[in-house]
């Protein structure tokens, strides 16, 4: 997800990580590096994250957003097993 973020940095435009919590927008930021220009966000702190879109509400149309696979399943955390559960094999 990182490699694709950096590459659609490198693309010119604007990028957008959500990570599950403070501790992993940190890890983050720390794998990302100050110079990359991708910002990172903590899911507990955005309120204009759009799940059914994967988008940042009022963001630029050129923002490509990225949600990490942890935050991910932390916020479908019942739906996911219940797909894993019962899914089709």
């Amino acid at each position: 997800m990182l490699k694709d973020a950096m590459e659609q940095a490198r693309q010119g435009r604007k990028v957008y990580v959500v990570a599950a919590d403070h501790a992993e927008k940190q890890r983050l930021e720390d794998l990302l590096g100050e110079d990359s220009g991708i910002s990172v966000g903590a899911l507990s702190s955005l309120g204009n994250f759009d799940w059914p879109s994967m988008s940042l509400i009022g963001a630029h149309s050129n923002c490509f957003v990225l949600a990490d696979h942890f935050a991910i399943g932390k916020h479908f955390r019942r739906a996911l097993e219940m797909l894993h559960k019962y899914g089709v094999e």
